[in-house]
């Protein structure tokens, strides 16, 4: 719900939809402290993508409806569960097949209190056995120093293998 999404995110994401590079079974839930429902939230991302004039009103319909959203409590493990259930019923609708993405457009000081809790609430799984994967972006600063980076990947590795794991800022991308 935050303004990377807004600016960054939420635009790629649409303009990749209407040049078919998305697969036909995918689905956006965001989530965020920002109180909204999934109404509200296709709303604002409609005002990030179209307040640009690069939307197509046919195409951003489609587009929309498969767009979701959570209010999620960072500190609150429940939150996490009630996310994993979530995930796990759209899952379902759209046959994704478990394939998970987890975009991190946070603030850096929660990406350890937010990873700790994904890892926690079982959505950092993978099973090589039925082919489905997670991964997860980290994105803006990886700690502020070699001793706060060293420390998020110790997080990042109790939670996720290294293949699962991407570290990006979005200005070099």
């Amino acid at each position: 719900s935050g303004d990377l999404t807004f600016r960054k995110i939420m635009p790629a994401l649409y303009k990749l939809f209407c040049n078919d590079s998305l697969p036909g079974s995918f689905f956006v839930l965001g989530c965020g402290r920002t109180g909204l429902d999934a109404e509200a939230f296709r709303q604002k991302m409609h005002d990030a993508v179209c307040t640009r004039g690069e939307c197509d009103l046919a195409r951003w319909k489609d587009f929309a409806q498969k767009l979701y959203y959570e209010t999620l409590d960072y500190n609150d493990k429940s939150s996490y569960t009630a996310m994993a259930r979530t995930l796990s019923a759209l899952e379902g609708q759209y046959a994704t097949g478990k394939n998970r993405l987890l975009y991190l457009a946070i603030p850096p000081f929660l990406f350890e209190p937010v990873i700790s809790k994904i890892g926690e609430a079982g959505l950092a799984c993978e099973d090589g056995c039925s082919g489905h994967w997670t991964r997860i972006v980290v994105e803006k600063p990886f700690g502020s120093d070699l001793k706060s980076a060293a420390a998020l990947n110790g997080v990042l590795g109790r939670h996720f293998q290294e293949h699962q794991i991407y570290r990006i800022d979005h200005y070099l991308a």
